[in-house]
Protein backbone atom coordinates (compact mmCIF):
# COMPACT_ATOMS: atom_id res chain seq x y z
CA UNK A 1 0.00 0.00 0.00
CA UNK A 2 0.93 3.55 -0.36
CA UNK A 3 0.06 5.93 2.23
CA UNK A 4 2.84 8.00 2.99
CA UNK A 5 5.76 9.85 0.76
CA UNK A 6 7.74 7.65 2.88
CA UNK A 7 6.58 4.39 1.25
CA UNK A 8 7.72 5.76 -2.07
CA UNK A 9 11.51 5.51 -0.56
CA UNK A 10 10.40 1.89 0.66
CA UNK A 11 9.45 0.69 -2.28
CA UNK A 12 12.46 1.92 -4.67
CA UNK A 13 14.89 0.17 -2.10
CA UNK A 14 12.56 -2.79 -2.47
CA UNK A 15 12.92 -2.53 -6.06
CA UNK A 16 16.18 -1.97 -6.40
CA UNK A 17 17.14 -4.86 -4.19
CA UNK A 18 14.93 -7.34 -6.35
CA UNK A 19 16.16 -6.20 -9.55
CA UNK A 20 20.17 -6.01 -8.63
CA UNK A 21 19.63 -10.07 -7.57
CA UNK A 22 18.61 -10.93 -11.43
CA UNK A 23 21.67 -9.02 -12.67
CA UNK A 24 20.07 -6.40 -14.65
CA UNK A 25 22.16 -3.26 -15.86
CA UNK A 26 22.37 -0.03 -13.42
CA UNK A 27 20.58 1.92 -16.23
CA UNK A 28 17.82 -0.61 -16.03
CA UNK A 29 17.48 -0.16 -12.77
CA UNK A 30 17.49 3.50 -12.64
CA UNK A 31 14.89 3.98 -15.63
CA UNK A 32 12.88 1.39 -13.80
CA UNK A 33 12.78 3.35 -10.77
CA UNK A 34 12.05 6.53 -11.90
CA UNK A 35 9.26 5.59 -13.75
CA UNK A 36 8.06 3.97 -11.19
CA UNK A 37 8.39 6.29 -8.60
CA UNK A 38 6.72 8.96 -10.72
CA UNK A 39 3.32 6.60 -11.25
CA UNK A 40 3.71 5.99 -7.55
CA UNK A 41 3.82 10.30 -6.81
CA UNK A 42 0.90 10.56 -9.39
CA UNK A 43 -1.41 8.84 -6.95
CA UNK A 44 -0.11 10.43 -3.83
CA UNK A 45 -0.36 13.77 -5.00
CA UNK A 46 -3.18 13.47 -7.07
CA UNK A 47 -5.21 10.73 -4.81
CA UNK A 48 -3.07 10.64 -1.47
CA UNK A 49 -3.16 6.86 -1.27
CA UNK A 50 -2.36 3.78 -3.72
CA UNK A 51 -1.14 0.42 -4.04
CA UNK A 52 1.65 -1.32 -5.88
CA UNK A 53 2.50 -4.41 -7.39
CA UNK A 54 5.51 -5.19 -8.76
CA UNK A 55 4.92 -8.23 -11.84
CA UNK A 56 7.30 -10.24 -14.49
CA UNK A 57 6.38 -12.58 -17.12
CA UNK A 58 8.91 -14.00 -19.36
CA UNK A 59 11.61 -11.54 -20.80
CA UNK A 60 9.14 -8.19 -19.26
CA UNK A 61 9.28 -6.90 -15.92
CA UNK A 62 6.19 -4.46 -14.74
CA UNK A 63 5.13 -1.51 -11.94
CA UNK A 64 1.20 -2.01 -11.48
CA UNK A 65 0.25 1.24 -9.51
CA UNK A 66 -3.75 2.00 -8.75
CA UNK A 67 -5.51 4.22 -7.04
CA UNK A 68 -9.31 5.14 -6.37
CA UNK A 69 -8.60 9.16 -8.16
CA UNK A 70 -10.57 9.83 -10.94
CA UNK A 71 -7.76 10.16 -13.02
CA UNK A 72 -6.50 12.98 -15.70
CA UNK A 73 -9.64 13.87 -17.91
CA UNK A 74 -9.27 12.46 -21.34
CA UNK A 75 -9.17 16.05 -22.52
CA UNK A 76 -6.07 17.02 -20.66
CA UNK A 77 -4.67 13.55 -21.14
CA UNK A 78 -2.19 14.62 -24.44
CA UNK A 79 -1.42 17.65 -23.14
CA UNK A 80 -0.64 15.70 -19.87
CA UNK A 81 2.01 13.15 -22.04
CA UNK A 82 3.37 16.04 -24.11
CA UNK A 83 3.05 19.59 -23.18
CA UNK A 84 5.51 20.58 -20.86
CA UNK A 85 4.68 21.47 -17.00
CA UNK A 86 1.09 20.72 -17.84
CA UNK A 87 -0.68 19.54 -14.57
CA UNK A 88 -3.87 19.70 -12.74
CA UNK A 89 -2.61 20.36 -9.21
CA UNK A 90 0.16 21.98 -8.06
CA UNK A 91 2.72 19.70 -9.48
CA UNK A 92 5.89 19.66 -12.01
CA UNK A 93 3.42 18.22 -14.42
CA UNK A 94 6.76 16.19 -15.90
CA UNK A 95 4.81 12.84 -14.58
CA UNK A 96 3.69 11.04 -17.64
CA UNK A 97 6.21 12.51 -19.74
CA UNK A 98 8.75 11.06 -17.46
CA UNK A 99 7.32 7.32 -17.52
CA UNK A 100 6.78 7.30 -21.56
CA UNK A 101 10.23 8.52 -22.25
CA UNK A 102 11.94 5.31 -19.85
CA UNK A 103 9.57 2.66 -20.04
CA UNK A 104 9.04 0.57 -23.21
CA UNK A 105 5.15 0.77 -22.70
CA UNK A 106 2.71 1.98 -20.67
CA UNK A 107 -0.65 0.90 -20.35
CA UNK A 108 -3.30 3.78 -18.35
CA UNK A 109 -7.32 2.46 -17.37
CA UNK A 110 -10.09 4.75 -15.90
CA UNK A 111 -12.43 1.93 -14.68
CA UNK A 112 -12.90 2.17 -10.62
CA UNK A 113 -10.02 4.28 -10.38
CA UNK A 114 -6.43 4.87 -11.51
CA UNK A 115 -4.48 1.90 -12.90
CA UNK A 116 -1.22 1.94 -14.89
CA UNK A 117 0.78 -1.15 -16.03
CA UNK A 118 4.46 0.31 -16.64
CA UNK A 119 6.19 -2.48 -19.10
CA UNK A 120 10.15 -2.91 -19.72
CA UNK A 121 11.65 -5.27 -21.62
CA UNK A 122 14.42 -7.44 -20.17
Amino acid sequence: EIEHVEDVSKIRSNIEEYLRSLGLSDKFIFDFLIATAEAINNALVHHGSGSYMLLTREDYIYSYISDKGQGIPISNLASAIFKKDFSTKDALGAGYRIILSKAHNVYIKYTNGVKILIEFEV
